[in-house]
């Protein structure tokens, strides 16, 4: 488990007490920073309401041999907020049950020209694994 001060933004205090204009907003910074903590998220959006679930992307049942899965109960709730609808963030969970590789996810040792399009590609929904893939083929 690492330490607080080494998960900067995920911790319960921090999380919950930012706000965000919308939860698609929300989902693309909490994204790219836990990229920079080293695990990828995932979320299940409810298509007739704004409020949507985050896990780790290591989260769910384990099948089989053949998977990256561990179960990791990392767990948040976006919602929005009843006087303003702006998106507040529930952290059910903060904890990891896998190790953290920032090394494998880290855009900051790279370029400026490269960070910016590894976030453009982001915020346009490319899967982290394809931009590791695209990186991985041009010799990053």
């Amino acid at each position: 488990m690492a330490a607080p001060e080494a998960m900067g933004i995920f911790t319960r205090e921090r999380l919950q007490s930012m706000t965000f204009e919308t939860a698609e907003v929300a989902y693309k910074h909490l994204r790219v920073e836990a990229m920079r903590y080293g695990f990828t998220i995932a979320t299940n959006q409810s298509k007739r309401s704004n409020y949507m679930t985050i896990h780790c992307g290591k989260g769910g049942r384990v099948r089989g041999n053949d998977t990256k899965k561990t179960g990791c109960p990392f767990r948040l709730y976006l919602t929005p907020r009843e006087e303003d609808g702006r998106c507040v963030i529930r952290a059910e969970c903060v904890e990891h049950n896998h190790p953290l590789t920032p090394d494998k996810y880290s855009i900051f040792t790279l370029a400026p020209d490269k960070q910016d399009l590894i976030r453009r590609m982001l915020d346009s929904g490319v899967a982290p694994n394809a931009i590791q893939r695209f990186l991985e083929r041009s010799g990053e």
